[in-house]
């Protein structure tokens, strides 16, 4: 085995030999050959075991290879696969311009002394010192303080978020943090859209609130807020101050359409509540230049015929979360009756009359009304006709006096008389003893309203006023013959005469006596059978009439062949046959021989009446005794 040894050691270094050229010094061979014999011999642990003799042969082996060995190469201690070796204790070859490392002190202790304690032997215990324990202790001190300082500090944190809100909780992105239920509630109600109530604006301005409660809303926000809290952790309130909270409340709005609807009607159409509106009107300018309208004025009375309306706008404002709800604009209020365009062209007409004139013909004279005659008499009013009033009061006063003026119905005349001269013939009216017929007279009832309606369409217009109608004959209307009417008469060169004193009858035509006859009239001083006095006109012939009638218990039924009728009261002039041609003197003064009333005339004279008296001829019927004094002064 020792030559085994030996022999390994040298093929070692020859092998180191021929693989590096730098030389290497004594030391540093013995130190490579003796690891690597140790690493051979020795084996940890297992050494111990191998007897002194052992080791004392292997260190002569490692003095001989180390006399034996003339030169090593660094290369060569690589080959022999001691890479685990203490490559601080191999020399290295030291770099050109290097310092060399300082040699040790004679009396230092080389690696390879052999009174150094060979490698595996047992160390000699050493013996520690005790350390101090003071350290832990503070350590441990400061630890115990930083546990009850936070201990302390979360209880004082629990206490703090006792009854309110967690750090970082939102309610509908509104920061509740630190805040109490109570607060919270508060907050959520400012920002939510749900209020206590809904506010009604109505036309006008005038505000109207109606609790929700009062139309089945019942307010949930509380009671979830309550919640909200309940559901946090109040002891893990550290955690809050990292994370966010954030709670949703529905704001869900469910109401009582039937009680809304019970409100509005009962706070809208309230006794006393709302104005009613104001019809637009037609006022004179107070500058007196025309007519000018003033416009209606709106009222907020509800029309419950159009309630209905109010209520689904109402409704709708609500489901759209409206709380203030203007129903200015709903049409659901009282309107004007009329309105300002409704007038437009009644003022229109109105204004027309500054330039409109009436012209009333009278024949020989007319009368003109104009629109400035007539600006106070009319007023706006929808339910006349046309739309304008017109104070009748006025257009009364104003016929009134143009009856006046214009009418001879019951005016005396001055008349002259064949034989008698000028006379004084009253003129009568119905109703005073009959006694004329004669004459102009304006009907004023149908007249005002004639030009009543021309006042209202403000049109010019020349017109005839309306005359009076016998009620019981339409064929006779108290009119004349127009063409002879002048200012001073209503009768011309053409009329009959008769004189009751002289039983005679003139006819003149033109002014001259075209026909005369003598006549028998009515029973002298018999209320019943006596001729009236009067001026009468011819306005009805008929041919073949039967007179009846009966007055003072007689009864009488007598054939004319000509029937030409003067009077209202049944008095003509027509043929007698049952006197038997003789007519004139004294027959009218005996019962048995004088008429009833009318003009007995011969057969011919009856005729020629009859056939060329024309209508309307006046007849003017005297009773005259004596000559009346001036009667040659005045014709007629």
């Amino acid at each position: 085995m020792e030559e085994n040894e030996k022999k390994t050691a040298l093929d070692q270094g020859n092998e180191a030999g021929e693989g590096v050229k730098s030389p290497v010094t004594k030391e540093d061979k013995a130190k490579l050959i003796a690891r690597n014999m140790a690493s051979v011999s020795f084996d940890g642990e297992a050494t111990q075991d191998k007897s002194e003799k052992s080791q004392n042969e292997a260190l002569r082996k490692v003095n001989e290879a180390v006399n034996n060995t003339r030169s090593y190469d660094r290369g060569a201690i690589r080959a022999t696969g001691t890479e685990e070796r203490d490559m601080s204790q191999v020399r290295r070859k030291r770099p050109d311009g290097a310092r060399a490392p300082q040699r040790r002190d004679q009396g230092q202790r080389r690696s390879s002394d052999p009174h150094r304690r060979p490698q595996g032997a047992k160390r000699r215990p050493v013996r520690r010192k005790k350390k101090s324990k003071a350290p832990l202790i503070i350590c441990l001190s400061l630890l115990g303080v930083m546990v009850l300082g936070l201990a302390v500090a979360y209880i004082v944190g629990v206490n703090k978020y006792k009854g309110v809100f967690l750090d970082n909780t939102f309610i509908n992105n509104i920061d509740v943090s630190s805040k109490s239920k109570e607060e919270a509630y508060k907050m959520v109600k400012e920002k939510s859209q749900l209020k206590d109530s809904i506010t009604i604006v109505r036309l006008g301005g005038e505000q109207i609130s109606i609790p929700l409660k009062e139309i089945g809303y019942e307010d949930k926000t509380q009671y979830e807020i309550e919640k909200f809290y309940n559901s946090q952790n109040h002891y893990n309130w550290v955690a809050s101050k990292f994370k966010n909270t954030q709670f949703e409340l529905e704001e869900k709005f469910d109401y009582d359409k039937a009680l809304l609807e019970a409100q509005l009607k009962k706070q809208m159409t309230a006794t006393g509540s709302g104005k009613d509106p104001i019809d637009a009107t037609i006022q004179k300018s107070t500058d007196g230049s025309g007519y000018v309208i003033v416009k209606e004025k709106p009222g907020d009375k509800i029309n419950l015929d159009k309630i209905k309306n109010l209520y689904d706008f109402v409704e709708k404002s609500l489901d759209k979360g409206t709380f203030i709800v203007d129903v200015a604009e709903v049409d659901c209020y009282e309107t004007a009756k009329i309105t300002a365009d409704s007038l437009k062209e009644k003022c229109d007409k109105l204004n027309k009359m500054f330039n409109f004139t009436i012209t009333i013909d009278f024949t020989y004279a007319q009368e003109q009304l104009t629109g400035d005659m007539v600006m106070n008499w009319v007023n706006f009013d929808d339910k006349a006709d046309n739309g304008i009033a017109v104070d009748m009061k006025q257009v009364e006063t104003y016929v009134e006096g143009l009856s006046k003026k214009y009418d001879t119905y019951g005016k005396d005349r001055e008349f002259k008389t064949t034989k008698k001269g000028v006379i004084t013939i009253k003129g009568g009216k119905l109703g005073e003893n009959d006694s004329g017929s004669y004459g102009w007279w304006m009907d004023q009832e149908k007249t005002m309203e004639l030009i009543a309606n021309l006042i209202r369409e403000a049109k010019n217009a020349k017109v005839k006023p309306v005359y009076y109608t016998w009620p019981n004959d339409q064929n006779f209307t108290f009119t004349c013959d127009e063409s002879v009417r002048t200012a001073e008469k209503d009768w011309g060169n053409t009329y009959i005469e008769i004189d009751l004193v002289a039983q005679h009858l003139w006819y003149y035509k033109d002014g001259k006596v075209a026909m005369e006859s003598d006549i028998v009239s009515g029973l002298d001083g018999d209320y019943n059978r006596y001729t009236r006095e009067g001026v009468f006109k011819v306005f009805y012939k008929e041919r073949n009439k039967v007179l009846r009638g009966n007055a003072g218990g007689a009864t009488w039924a007598s054939p004319t062949t000509y029937w030409t009728n003067m009077s209202l009261y049944g008095a003509g002039l027509h043929d007698a046959s049952w006197q038997y041609g003789v007519f004139g003197g004294t027959k009218y003064k005996y019962a048995g021989t004088a008429s009833h009333g009318c003009i007995n005339m011969p057969l011919d004279k009856a005729k020629y009446v009859f056939d060329n008296v024309p209508m309307n001829t006046p007849v003017f019927i005297y009773k005259i005794d004596k000559a009346a004094a001036g009667a040659a002064t005045k014709p007629n």
